[in-house]
């Protein structure tokens, strides 16, 4: 660090001529610790962006630092974080999202790299850091590793396992070319294909090289197996032309292995030349070194089909004329018989005999008909009684007559009588009314004519009643004897007296003397 401050002039005036530093103390590596500090104080943020000036420059635009990763984070935004460190010194290292895009092989704790990165300050935690922009591994070539630890991750998965591998159609008869309309590998491909008329080929048009075209030929292989009853396809080949390992690395990808992998339709590859071997060909169902080779090997069956049609057409003669060779052998025996010698007698014996049979079994047949048929018509009249017609028109006759008992029926005159007695239910009831008002008014005047003529009524007029204490009523003053207790009821009560002695015989009852 001593002489890194010992070159801080030269730093300075390295840094005046791109940009100003903040103000500040001008004060020198050698002054002494004692000397008060000139000029204001800095804000932290100042402070950090000086030494962050004088760090740059200090160290060019782009260093490469060489070192065994460790700590390596693969954050979620992108963003890769590792140590980069050797025997005695450890560095802190950042790859942001946007460059992390680029490496292709995934960084491991333990393994050589060299950084490429600018030299920077993390003033959040105080500390320099390297903020590179590639990796590339030592010993290999980033996009070997890369394809190597793709190949060892999906080998451990059972990708390159034979027996997941589809067999591939024998006379396929519509193929698709998944690759570059323009490249040289296509154009390959549909020379050998144009030989092959009854090869129907489409041409699915996607980028081979360049960021990107992983995606690309993964896309449009998925789409192919997601149409493959609809399109009626029967193989796919993707390839291309030869090139430098850059150019065919994206068939070394993991989203075409695994594309390949999980497709509906057999897939062959022919990628670049003989001698290279990508991942997309260990995961396909037949790897061809070429483009050439792989149209030709999709087709070898259509190439021999003219031949083998051939040879089964001899085969078939040949075939048929051992048949009837055997068929001649066999009838030749029959030729020298007895029966075949004189043919014409033989088939007028037969005649004969056929036309004495065929008499018999005309005469025969005539009389089963007519026995049949005399059984027919005593079946006819036994089922014409029980035929349905005469069946319906007996219970048709039937149900007639029930239907006139059944308008005479109580239950069918019910409606009628229950109409009726409600009529004179009515009428009963409007003449109980009716008699039941006059015998209201009947009593009532017997009632008035009751009162009027009541012992009350007479005295409330004036009049009295007198008997005796035992009840008897007085008529006649001779029943009034002397001491005899009477009682005379008047309107409103009872007057008790008793008949004097002398008096008696002076007491007249009727008028009052005069």
């Amino acid at each position: 660090m001593a002489g890194f401050f010992e070159t801080q002039a030269n730093i300075r005036a390295k840094a005046s001529s791109r940009a100003a530093p903040p103000a500040g103390p001008a004060d020198g590596p050698d002054t002494p610790p004692g000397t008060p500090a000139t000029g204001g104080p800095m804000t932290v943020a100042e402070f950090a962006s000086r030494v962050r000036a004088l760090l740059r420059a200090g160290f060019p635009a782009r260093v490469l630092v060489r070192g065994e990763a460790s700590n390596v984070n693969y954050h979620h935004s992108g963003a890769l974080y590792f140590d980069l460190k050797d025997g005695t010194a450890v560095v802190n290292c950042v790859v942001w999202g946007s460059d992390s895009g680029r490496i292709k092989f995934t960084l491991g704790d333990g393994q050589m790299v060299i950084a490429h990165a600018t030299v920077d300050i993390f003033a959040r935690a105080s500390r320099y850091q390297l903020k590179c922009y590639h990796l590339e591994p030592e010993g290999q070539g980033a996009l070997e590793l890369a394809r190597r630890q793709l190949e060892e991750k999906l080998r451990k998965e059972g990708l390159f396992e034979p027996e997941r591998k589809k067999p591939l159609p024998i006379y396929p008869r519509r193929i698709v070319l998944v690759t570059s309309k323009d490249a040289s590998g296509c154009h390959d491909m549909l020379k050998v294909l144009a030989t092959q008329h009854a090869v129907q080929v489409a041409i699915a048009h996607v980028a081979v090289q360049g960021n990107g075209a992983a995606e690309e030929i993964a896309a449009m292989i998925d789409y192919l197996s997601a149409s493959r009853e609809r399109l009626k396809i029967d193989l796919i080949i993707t390839g291309r032309g030869g090139g430098s390992a850059e150019d065919l690395f994206e068939f070394n990808r993991e989203v075409v292995a695994r594309a390949i992998a999980r497709c509906g339709v057999p897939v062959i590859t022919g990628i670049g030349h003989e001698p290279d071997v990508h991942i997309a060909d260990l995961v396909a169902d037949y790897h061809a070194h070429t483009p050439t080779e792989a149209a030709r090997y999709a087709t070898r069956h259509w190439h021999a089909a003219p031949e083998l049609l051939a040879n089964l057409g001899t085969r078939l003669v040949r075939e048929i004329r051992s048949v009837i060779e055997d068929g001649r052998q066999s009838l030749a025996p029959l030729e020298r018989s007895t029966p075949l010698a004189r043919p014409r007698h033989r088939l007028e014996a037969a005649a004969n005999f056929q036309h004495r049979l065929a008499s018999s079994l005309q005469a025969a047949m005539l009389g089963r008909i007519a026995s049949r048929s005399r059984r027919l018509d005593a079946l006819a009249s036994r089922l014409s009684a029980v035929s349905p017609q005469s069946v319906l028109r007996r219970r048709t006759a039937r149900v007639t007559d029930l239907a006139l008992r059944l308008d005479r029926a109580p239950t069918l005159r019910l409606p009628a009588l229950q109409h009726r007695l409600s009529t004179l239910a009515q009428r009963l009831q409007a003449s109980s009314r009716r008699k039941t008002d006059r015998a209201t008014a009947q009593l009532d005047s017997l009632s008035r004519q009751l009162t009027l003529v009541s012992p009350n009524a007479v005295l409330a007029r004036g009049y009295t009643i007198t008997t005796t204490a035992d009840g008897k009523l007085l008529t006649t003053t001779a029943q009034a004897r002397a001491g005899t207790k009477i009682l005379t009821r008047v309107a409103d009560g009872i007057v008790t007296s008793i008949v004097p002695g002398s008096a008696t015989q002076g007491i007249l009852f009727g008028d009052p003397p005069g």
